[in-house]
């Protein structure tokens, strides 16, 4: 009679595990479509965001479905200072088009006066798909524009880009010289 009533304990345990177990496995397969079907991504949870010291504060940034990477940048600072670069590390950068150009229409001054606002453009050759949730670190080489006989040290502020790449390509829709403020278009 002992032997019965042991199993009688042993068959609602396994009934107990099997019933549970069936509703785990319900919820794991219904996650796992969300998944699939892109209901879930957990990309849509991060916010989009340009970050960098403030020194130099990323203001807004933009990113192209032409490969174009547009910074707008401030010069907190104090000082004037001349970008000498921008770079990533996150693709390579191509030839003809990277490192700084703060200003399309006069690209030979790099020199950004304390207060002013900037683009700084990068550009990648193979470009983004619409809608792609990027990540991009920055870096930007900067020297304070003192003029002491000898060239002040290089300095670096790095940065980081959370952003969805336009559908279209990047536009300046205006362009002030009294004021150096540039507005985009952005996505």
């Amino acid at each position: 009679m002992r032997e019965v009533r042991h199993s009688k304990r042993g068959q609602a345990a396994i009934e107990y595990l099997i019933t549970y177990g069936w509703v785990v496995m319900i919820v794991l397969i219904i996650v796992g479509i969300g998944f699939y079907f892109g209901i879930l991504k957990p990309t849509q949870f991060i916010e989009e965001s340009c970050t960098s010291a403030p020194q130099i504060p990323c203001i807004d940034a933009a990113i192209g479905r032409d490969g174009w990477i547009l910074i707008n940048v401030q010069n907190s600072l104090g000082d004037t200072i001349n970008i000498t670069d921008v770079e990533t590390r996150d693709f390579v950068i191509d030839p003809t088009g990277g490192g700084a150009v703060p200003n399309p229409f006069n690209v030979s001054s790099n020199y950004l006066l304390n207060g002013r606002k900037t683009q700084l453009r990068i550009y990648n050759a193979e470009g983004y798909a619409p809608g792609e949730l990027i990540e991009i670190t920055f870096n930007i080489e900067f020297r304070r524009a003192i003029n002491t006989g000898t060239p002040p040290p290089l300095h670096n502020i790095s940065g980081k880009i959370y952003r969805r790449v336009c559908d279209g390509d990047i536009k300046i829709i205006d362009w002030h010289l009294d004021t150096e403020d540039i507005y985009i278009e952005f996505c």
